[in-house]
């Protein structure tokens, strides 16, 4: 059994034992994944001290020749950041709509800027969050291997932020728009207005999150 706690500090390092520094091996012949135990970061929040098992000799094995590493992400990972769940941004004004009608091309056909004004709220929530621990470690992991990925289904934008570049988001990012028309991206835009939604600078039609 392993235990370790971290303490606040700019230059702390969370690390785990070097002979788990690996990942999740999807080229093995066993043709199973691996679930990842890798952390080796730098952090600035304070972490609680936890038990961690030893993985078993088979998987320590097989991390140690991983060659290549795919890690996927969601809410669980955002949450430890303090980012709110979908269903639990619904707080205030917006208490009174369904997220699953707001995050639709349907819902923005119907109302550009209400749907628009929903996503920038979300914005708003991730000003003061940042990357943790989970983060930080897998951007440390991809440095350690040949080949790895990060297919997240957070739309925070948090990984990039960690230092991951090899990335896919299947739910887009927050913190880019496009054209509703062609799908351009929009490297800036004004939603001062309070009755619609930003227009792109290409053709004028609505910017989508």
């Amino acid at each position: 059994m392993l235990r370790f706690s971290v303490a606040r500090s700019d230059d702390t390092i969370a690390r785990v034992p070097a002979r788990i520094a690996r990942g999740i091996d999807l080229e093995s012949r066993a043709g199973k994944p691996a679930g990842i135990f890798v952390a080796s970061a730098t952090i600035a929040t304070a972490i609680p001290s936890i038990d961690v098992p030893d993985p078993p000799a088979s998987l320590i094995a097989r991390l140690r020749g991983a060659r290549s590493v795919v890690a996927l992400t969601g809410g669980g990972l955002a949450a430890e950041s303090g980012v709110p769940s979908l269903s639990a941004a619904r707080t205030g004004m917006w208490a009174r709509f369904d997220p699953l009608e707001l995050a639709t091309p349907a819902a923005f056909a119907r109302n550009p800027k209400l749907v628009w004004d929903w996503y920038a709220w979300r914005r708003e929530l991730l000003a003061d969050v940042a990357p943790n621990a989970g983060h930080l470690a897998l951007a440390d992991l991809a440095q350690r291997v040949p080949a790895c990925l990060v297919v997240t289904l957070n739309v925070d934008g948090l990984h990039q932020r960690a230092g991951t570049t090899n990335i896919v988001e299947l739910h887009g990012n927050l913190r880019r728009a496009r054209c509703s028309r062609d799908g351009a991206p929009a490297a800036t835009w004004d939603d001062s207005s309070p009755r619609v939604a930003p227009a792109c600078a290409g053709c004028g039609a609505p910017l989508r999150p």
